[in-house]
């Protein structure tokens, strides 16, 4: 008798326990406890981790981590709410928040001429990010992590996403700003010397300084001199230029048509490798004869120029 009620006591606390156990994982299933999502994504920084299977939960690493150049490759910044820029490697890229129904989704765009992709396109990552951001559906942002949604075309439509992990929240670099805004005579050009400061999208209002930053105080350099050379013909003065690209000189003439308000540079350059993707699209810029709008101030220039996709975009230089 009294094993009996031994057995009963404790098949009890066996039915109890079992139903306590049951409730706490009906709790915990109906009330995950979920990460915060961003209100916004205004003054963020990401870096690109890997492209994640939603169906096997395999990781693919862009970069790994012991690569020393990692940090500062892969990387996005957001300006604002719907515009982004950052590096595919070391090409920069330009991405634009588009709203597709209720689900708002990235598109990129090569912040500078995109024939110098080509350079890097043996690069397994950088081909997948492009991808996956044409096909991506939408994105998903908490305190910690960045998800861009995507379908693979290339593997059998699979569902998978850009996993993104943050990098800080700063405020957002204005270093490449320009400054003043009163303009001044174009005659007040000749015989000054200029560095580029930065690349900027006029039309977005967004832009960045070259990269690598470590480049030299000689790199992207112009001096407009006022000797007049001897080709100045049918009334044009033409002037003496001279600068330096990443990694080449330049030298040539140059002429400002005072009607039109823009600045004519003929100009040849050595054949040295240029440094980067910005060395490279900068070199491209200058070379042989050339027609830029422009606007002049007392400490900034900028040459406007039109990108292939038909943005309108200027160089900002600084007076040296």
């Amino acid at each position: 008798m009294k094993t009996r009620k031994i057995l009963i006591i404790t098949t009890i606390m066996c039915l109890i326990g079992f139903a306590t156990a049951c409730k706490d994982d009906a709790l915990s299933n109906n009330n995950p406890i979920e990460e915060q999502p961003r209100e916004n994504l205004v003054g963020t920084k990401w870096r690109l981790v890997g492209f994640f299977d939603i169906e096997t939960g395999k990781l693919t690493e862009a970069l790994p981590e012991e690569n020393p150049f990692a940090p500062a490759l892969h990387t996005l910044e957001f300006t604002n709410d719907t515009v982004g820029f950052g590096r595919v490697l070391v090409l920069p890229i330009h991405l634009f928040l588009l709203s597709n129904n209720l689900s708002p989704v990235f598109r990129c765009y090569s912040f500078e001429r995109t024939d110098t992709r080509h350079l890097y396109q043996s690069n397994e990552s950088a081909d997948l990010f492009y991808e996956a951001i044409e096909t991506s559906t939408h994105y998903v942002a908490t305190q910690d992590e960045l998800k861009i949604y995507y379908v693979d075309k290339q593997d059998n439509d699979r569902k998978k996403y850009l996993l993104y992990s943050c990098r800080g929240t700063d405020t957002v670099d204005t270093d490449w700003m320009p400054k003043e805004t009163i303009e001044i005579s174009s005659e007040n050009l000749i015989g000054t010397k200029w560095k580029l400061k930065s690349f900027v999208d006029e039309e977005n209002n967004i832009g960045r300084c070259p990269y690598p930053r470590w480049i030299g105080p000689k790199s992207f350099t112009f001096s407009f001199t006022n000797d007049i050379t001897s080709d100045s013909l049918n009334g044009i003065t033409r002037y003496s230029v001279t600068g330096v690209t990443s990694n080449n000189d330049l030298e040539g003439t140059y002429w400002i048509d005072y009607n039109t308000n823009t600045l004519n540079i003929i100009a040849g350059l050595t054949k040295k490798s240029e440094l980067g993707s910005d060395g490279e699209f900068y070199f491209k810029t200058f070379i042989g004869e050339n027609c830029f709008p422009f606007k002049l101030y007392q400490n900034e220039l900028r040459l406007y120029y039109t990108s292939y996709s038909g943005i309108r975009y200027y160089l900002l230089y600084e007076r040296r």
